[in-house]
């Protein structure tokens, strides 16, 4: 693999999603397949992950949590955001195989682009016979997939299958909790309820309200407080 593509596309892993900071809610069980140890990081059985689920339940967060889980154990992972490389050429995923996990977010948008469909199909391929963990993020289930390319939603079936779900709301303050702790802020479950209340019930959307009261609030040096998030969201 050449080190300008590890540099453009290892370089969009945020460091802050971990599964550390995930907070798991039922899906426990599609955690603990993520995180295995290195030494089992490849198994006939379990080596293709496929999680869908709705917008907003961290697929992204869970597909980098894993990049970053496998090189702290001294493996390579590659990420490949598809909704920034369909731009790109498909030759650029040539060689990807080298690497010991390669996770490929956002499977949905190369639907119905015949190059990419059979390039990703041909990377599974040398994957598998490589011995590669290969992890799927898709919005959807791998028989309800609008991939047009037959053998590639076939083996989107392969391995195993987990759909992610949304956490119910005691769930969302206990992971608005951890973000807020991150980012250095105590915020009260008061202060986490009228945010939630107000935040179209998508933790994608209640996180990026939250990085920007934080900014606002580092800014302004002023606590997150009910009053401080009316100003700034205009509520």
């Amino acid at each position: 693999m050449s080190l300008p593509l590890q540099l453009t596309f290892n370089m969009q892993l945020k460091s802050d999603l971990t599964f550390a900071n995930y907070c798991q809610g039922c899906n426990s069980d599609a955690i603990s397949l993520l995180a295995v140890n290195y030494d089992n990081l490849f198994d006939s059985l379990k080596s293709i992950v496929y999680l869908y689920g709705n917008p907003g339940v961290g697929l992204s967060h869970l597909l980098q949590a894993s990049c970053h889980h496998v090189d702290a154990m001294g493996g390579r992972s590659m990420y490949l955001p598809m909704m920034q490389m369909i731009h790109c050429s498909p030759d650029i995923i040539d060689g990807i195989e080298r690497f010991h996990q390669v996770c490929i977010d956002d499977i949905d948008v190369i639907s119905g682009m015949p190059k990419w469909e059979e390039a990703i199909f041909n990377l599974f391929n040398r994957a598998y016979d490589a011995k590669v963990k290969i992890i799927i993020s898709s919005k959807k289930s791998p028989l309800d997939t609008e991939i047009k390319l037959k053998d590639l939603k076939s083996r989107l079936s392969w391995g195993v299958v987990f759909k992610i779900n949304s956490l119910n709301d005691e769930e969302k303050i206990e992971a608005i909790k951890i973000r807020s702790k991150l980012q250095g802020h105590n915020l009260n479950e008061e202060v986490i309820r009228f945010l939630i209340s107000r935040s179209k019930n998508n933790m994608h959307n209640e996180f990026n309200i939250l990085n920007k009261l934080d900014y606002a609030s580092l800014k302004e040096k002023r606590k997150i407080t009910i009053p401080f998030i009316k100003n700034i969201m205009s509520w």
